[in-house]
């Protein structure tokens, strides 16, 4: 006769509330307005679960007042052991990842996929708007980001030094990517929404994975998978070329009157270049750690280099 042992192991669930908050500076002074807050009830959960068990989460928003635009979503994360966290449409959530929450009262599904401490973290968010600067600078593990609708940019220094996220999808209500926003990441490519008025200084760079840039904003086009700004004087600014971009060389349009800082920095398989003479200006570190770059031929109206253009 064989005996088959279950293995129970300790199951924890955090639950954590996080208002929208605007904060607007004025003069020294800071202004903080938050909307109705909210409380989660929550019924008592399991608190030990064997691989391949599923526990039940039984939830209810309590609100304080009733905000008819106020919507609520979700967010969790697994700091240790290994699972699987669903709701009861079937759906998965991906850990770090934003979703709508349709219902006030909702029921969550954790299955074990381990033998060792189950532990996962759970934000409900409302009417999320704003998400401050460096948010989520230098986590290392996040590799997958939707970003909800609702909020308008992508702030300084959002997702910088994030090295394995790889994918991130930009709601239609990003107006703004911020300086330095996705600097470091592991992007394979990057759409920008239709409404994108403004992209700052260095947003993509050290992108070292980039491969494909699309757009639908009339202000920052992507041409052949190139990212530029378009001035109202009908002049173009490069502000981006894929890094991972296999092609040898690449010749700049003519329309191009400025390439911006870090424009092409880590392109390992770039190896010539030819600019037109439209181009007057060229930023800090625009060929910065080009690699393989043996050729480059400079527009004749270029009377400065910026420092470190050509650096390593």
């Amino acid at each position: 006769m064989c005996m088959k042992k279950m293995i129970e192991t300790l199951f924890i669930v955090t639950f954590m509330l996080v208002g929208m908050i605007c904060v607007t500076a004025c003069s020294d002074k800071l202004d903080v307005q938050q909307v109705y807050e909210f409380d989660l009830a929550t019924l008592p959960v399991q608190t030990t679960i064997v691989k391949g068990e599923e526990a039940e989460i039984r939830c209810q928003l309590v609100r304080s007042g009733e905000y008819q635009d106020t919507k609520y979503f979700i967010r969790y994360f697994q700091p240790t052991g290994k699972g699987e966290l669903r709701m009861e449409d079937g759906m998965v959530l991906l850990p770090n990842d934003l979703y709508p929450l349709p219902e006030e009262t909702f029921r969550l599904y954790y299955k074990s996929l381990d033998t060792d401490q189950q532990k996962i973290d759970i934000s409900i968010l409302d009417s999320v708007t704003e998400i401050g600067s460096e948010a989520f600078h230098h986590c290392e593990e996040l590799d997958t980001v939707t970003i909800p609708e609702g909020v308008t940019s992508v702030a300084d220094g959002m997702f910088s030094y994030c090295y394995s996220l790889h994918t991130v999808t930009l709601p239609d209500s990003i107006t703004a990517i911020e300086e330095r926003a996705f600097t470091g990441t592991a992007l394979t490519q990057i759409h920008i929404p239709a409404n994108v008025a403004q992209i700052e200084t260095d947003a993509f760079s050290e992108c070292f994975a980039l491969s494909a840039i699309t757009s639908d904003s009339e202000s920052y086009p992507a041409i052949d998978n190139v990212l530029y700004e378009k001035a109202a004087n009908g002049d173009y600014t490069l502000i981006r070329y894929p890094s991972r971009r296999a092609d040898p060389a690449f010749k700049i349009p003519n329309a191009v009157a400025r390439i911006d800082t870090h424009a092409f920095d880590c392109c390992s398989y770039l190896a010539s270049v030819k600019m037109p003479d439209s181009v007057i200006s060229i930023g800090t570190g625009a060929f910065m750690n080009c690699s393989a770059l043996q050729d480059i031929e400079l527009s004749c109206r270029i009377t400065e280099l910026s420092e470190s253009v050509f650096e390593n």
